[in-house]
């Protein structure tokens, strides 16, 4: 591995402007328009409604961006009009279908997208190209199968049931993971993902721990910080994200397979590479995130300004190679670690949610930041509103209130079925 040294800033104008364009919710690009803004960007948040990333003291404005899931065309107009009234010089995508949607039309924007080759940046978030350059580099690979359910031999009894991309501009859009050990759900689950146009996949779930590897690449593919992290608390439980993390030391034979997957795939940027890690010592390369993910605050609040480094990098503005986040870093999404408790009852309900709540106060969290409460204060009553109607629909089915009092609980994460919760683990991919 080698020796990281601390990001230096060589040259930076100043007026430095990036937009931030996705779904409203998400945590990694609040994260983002934190550290832009420390980094000293003037940033603007572009999604179809308000949310926690507008709501920060650090956005400059939001604009209404439809998603491209609805519209391409109407993506990249609503896209290229912020740019051009706001004189973004940069452009960000804070989920797969964004940054797909952006790769593809980059010539038609007036900024600049920060990836190299479209071709890169498909055979990175094609989960069958990934498998294949995976296995060119010596990384291990859950046994897959490409089907529409009729053969199935080549994997265990609990499987995950995905699309080889989660999002196409000719309208396919498939963002859920189906976990389950039922083969009329495969083979349903796999139809709907051909009709939809995509290739459904198959793969064995591998049991064990769940272990990030992030790197920010240059042009290159030379990675210029790395870091691990790793936890065995997801949500939702065996479908989910990280609930909590904390980072370890990266072995240098990692460092080694990961460099050199990067290179093949003539990545640039961030990447987040998401491993099933076995008692026995064995890492599973299950998927890639090249974009703002959900736990992006646990390095930047550790001083690791990965997505300021990225936007540097972009705009051929000089940066040296970085250290990684102290070793034993913590990050918590508390709200998910609270349902987890809830659901999975570790050592009891009250040990699990004391645990968790002693977690908490020694964390980076996904949404709390004392120096910019907002976010969260427009969350807590909208949260309070789901809890609440998930309390009234528990008290129906134990039979508290009459048998026709509607029972409206909360929706499933990312459209995880019913059958996900009791089908063995698996994961809900790209949030």
């Amino acid at each position: 591995m080698p020796e990281p040294r601390r990001p230096v800033r060589k040259s930076c104008g100043d007026d430095l402007r990036a937009l931030i364009v996705g779904d409203a919710d998400s945590r990694g690009s609040l994260a983002a328009v934190r550290a832009l803004a420390q980094a000293g960007w003037t940033v603007g948040v572009g999604s179809p409604r308000p949310g926690p990333a507008s709501y920060s003291k650090h956005c400059a404005r939001w604009h209404f961006v439809p998603s491209p899931k609805e519209s391409v065309d109407a993506f990249v107009d609503a896209v290229k009009s912020a740019g051009e009234h706001n004189d973004y010089e940069l452009v960000f995508g804070g989920g797969d279908a964004e940054v797909l949607a952006l790769s593809g039309a980059r010539e038609k924007l007036g900024m600049t997208v920060p990836y190299n080759s479209h071709e890169s940046v498909l055979s990175a978030l094609d989960k069958v190209k990934l498998r294949e350059a995976a296995r060119r580099v010596g990384l291990l690979t859950p046994p897959t199968v490409e089907t529409n359910g009729s053969s199935l031999e080549a994997v265990g009894p609990s499987v995950v049931v995905k699309p080889n991309l989660h999002w196409t501009p000719d309208g396919a859009s498939i963002s859920d993971v189906v976990v389950t050990r039922e083969r009329d759900t495969i083979r349903r689950r796999s139809q709907e993902i051909l009709d939809a146009g995509l290739t459904p996949l198959v793969q064995e779930y591998i049991p064990g721990k769940l272990l990030a590897f992030v790197a920010l690449t240059d042009r290159h593919g030379e990675i210029l910080a790395g870091f691990s992290q790793i936890t065995d608390r997801v949500w939702p439980v065996g479908a989910g994200m990280f609930a909590r993390a904390i980072t370890i030391p990266t072995d240098n034979e990692l460092w080694r397979q990961v460099s050199a997957l990067l290179k093949q795939l003539d990545w640039f940027g961030i990447a987040q590479l998401q491993f099933q890690c076995t008692d026995e010592g064995a890492r599973y390369l299950v998927d890639l995130n090249g974009r703002f993910y959900w736990s992006l605050a646990l390095p930047v609040n550790a001083g690791l300004n990965l997505p300021a480094m990225w936007a540097d990098l972009a705009t051929d503005r000089s940066v040296e190679s970085a250290p990684p986040p102290p070793t034993t870093t913590r990050y918590q999404w508390l709200t998910g670690d609270l349902q987890r408790a809830y659901a999975e009852r570790r050592g009891g309900l009250l040990h699990d949610l004391r645990d968790t709540l002693g977690f908490a106060r020694s964390a980076t969290h996904s949404l709390w930041d004392r120096d910019d409460v907002r976010p969260s204060l427009h969350f807590v009553p909208v949260r309070s509103g789901l809890v609440a109607r998930k309390a009234l629909a528990h008290l129906a089915n134990r039979r508290w209130f009459p048998r026709d009092v509607p029972n409206d609980p909360e929706p499933p994460v990312q459209g995880t079925p019913p059958e996900s919760k009791n089908a063995g683990p698996g994961r809900v991919e790209a949030v």
